[in-house]
């Protein structure tokens, strides 16, 4: 490497060798001789040609780097020391460390072991944590991101993307920034900003650790996007016991995708520091659903659902295949390379908390004078994997999802009404509960973690029904709550229908519908409709 120990930036920091260069600039190990030690400083290079304004963002989104670094004390995080302006660019000064990249060790040495990956996961979801709880999503996690030290840490590194809640969020017009191959689906078709990126841009990079290679990876970036939105993920073949927690992490779906805290808890007991997590098998080879470019409803900040974690609405979708997939992945194609387009300053909205939603202005129970009268409508009926079967308004789309679940979307984009079905397996009811008691408790505790997701949520009813009509031993709860889903700007108040039964086997099975809360006049009776249509498989 090429010495310049004669080069001084802003009269304290001597330059001496070049650690890497890239596109946006390089990093250099330098001297601080103020206070006596070494540092590492990236020059942040600006692209020749641009704006004012297109100077200043990119001015700015340096400084959020080193803002979003510095707000996190974490040691899985590299310290920030300073940034400033010199020679005309700015510059960042970080903590040095000795070691190399996992993309650095993939190319000389080749895949890691699961157990290595698995405990520098762990010290990064620590460090996701505490910058979720802060606000910061990382948004580029992967294996170039992620140092292994010489003295065995584990740093994350680069927060140049990163997005601040409460602050301007500097987005790229027409584009994306950052590795397709480790970008969330969500990210590619609605350019999500949520901290459940972080989690598959971690699983990603995770699997790439044990594997050698990103599951997407392919030789053209087309095909590459293509392959995080459609293609079958393949199980991973060294990842030993590590596989479930991959499945957890790759989900496709934003909202059934594991949290950083029930990831965190899955490795905690593959390393034997904490209780061992059930997990289930990596994804079949086939396809899953194709999610819609329309942003999902709802999609909590903190906890996105886990295999213990109760089911919540999945975003609206609408058809699948590759040949629609290629379609958008060409399209985002043309935003990647348009990555030094103009800059916007864009606002995130505030995520509200719903633990006094209970006082809150939400709409009540029932249908107000200016929601107008239901017309007829006209059902169809669907049955799923599992034989279970429903009616359906006709006209609207069925989406058959995994384990027999499926999905029905309304045709109408501005109300993104909806129909869910789904089946899950909760924690353990605790004490000597009896049969009757598990749903009405198992909806109560979901219902705690909604309060806490759903901005505005009000419940309106909850109540254990005889389910007479029902199979014997069924446990029945009919469930009706309001929410603000800022997601669905034409439609932020949303009504909910919930049907949640516990079977024998002690699964339990959610079926809602979804819809406007200013339209209750005409989706109430839908979904009163669709769920006293649920029968059950013979």
């Amino acid at each position: 490497m090429a010495s310049e120990q004669s080069r001084v930036i802003a009269g304290r920091y001597e330059l001496r060798t070049i650690l890497g260069r890239g596109g946006m600039g390089a990093v250099w190990r330098a001297w601080d001789p103020q206070l006596g030690r070494e540092v590492a400083i990236k020059e942040v290079l600006i692209p020749p040609g641009l704006s004012a304004e297109g100077l200043a963002q990119a001015h700015a989104r340096t400084r959020r780097e080193a803002r979003s670094a510095a707000m996190l004390t974490n040691p899985a995080v590299v310290a920030v020391h300073d940034v400033l302006e010199a020679e005309g660019h700015p510059w960042i000064v970080m903590q040095l460390v000795q070691g190399r990249t996992v993309a650095e060790i993939l190319r000389a040495e080749g895949p890691l072991r699961w157990e290595r990956v698995a405990a520098m996961a762990a010290d990064l979801l620590g460090a996701l944590r505490e910058a979720h709880a802060k606000g910061v999503v990382h948004r580029d996690i992967k294996p170039g991101n992620v140092m292994l030290g010489d003295d065995g840490g584990v740093k994350l590194t680069d927060f140049g993307i990163a997005t601040i809640d409460d602050d301007v969020s500097i987005t790229r017009t027409g584009s994306l920034v950052g590795s397709p191959q480790y970008m969330a689906p969500e990210r590619l078709e609605y350019e999500s900003n949520a901290p459940a990126i972080d989690v598959w841009g971690l699983g990603a990079t995770m699997y790439a650790a044990v594997e050698g290679a990103s599951p997407f990876q392919r030789d053209t970036v087309t095909g590459t996007i293509s392959a995080v939105l459609t293609a079958p993920i393949p199980p991973p073949a060294h990842a030993g016991p590590l596989a479930g927690v991959l499945r957890a992490m790759l989900d496709r779906d934003p909202v059934r995708r594991i949290g950083v805290d029930d990831a965190a808890a899955m490795l905690a007991g593959l390393l034997g520091t904490g209780p061992r997590q059930a997990a289930g098998p990596f994804p079949p080879q086939s396809a899953p659903p194709f999610h819609s470019q329309g942003p999902p409803a709802p999609q909590p900040p903190q906890s996105p659902q886990s295999p213990q974690s109760p089911p919540q609405p999945p975003p609206p979708r609408s058809g699948s295949g590759a040949k629609r997939g290629l379609l958008l992945a060409a399209a985002l194609v043309v935003m990647l390379v348009l990555a030094s387009a103009a800059v916007y300053v864009a606002t995130r909205p505030q995520e509200g908390q719903g633990g006094a939603a209970e006082q809150s202005g939400a709409p009540d129970d029932s249908p107000g004078p200016s929601q107008g009268a239901s017309a007829p409508v006209e059902y169809e009926s669907y049955a799923g994997d599992d034989g279970d079967s429903v009616d359906y308004p006709a006209g609207w789309e069925v989406v058959p999802e995994e384990k027999g679940d499926f999905r029905i979307d309304s045709p109408d984009r501005k109300d993104l009404a909806y129909i869910s079905h789904e089946w899950y397996s909760p924690p353990s009811a605790k004490g000597d509960k009896s049969v009757k008691e598990h749903a009405l408790d198992e909806s109560r505790r979901v219902e705690k973690q909604l309060r806490r997701d759903l901005p505005d949520y009000k419940r309106l009813r909850m109540e254990k029904v005889e389910a007479t009509d029902r199979p014997e031993g069924w446990e029945v709860v009919e469930w009706n709550y309001t929410y603000t889903n800022g997601d669905t700007p034409k439609t932020p108040q949303r009504y909910v229908q919930r049907l949640h039964i516990r079977i024998p086997d002690s699964s339990h099975n959610i079926l809602e519908v979804d819809s406007p809360a200013g339209k209750r006049g005409r989706y109430a009776p839908i979904g009163e409709h669709v769920l006293d249509s649920y029968k059950p498989a013979d």
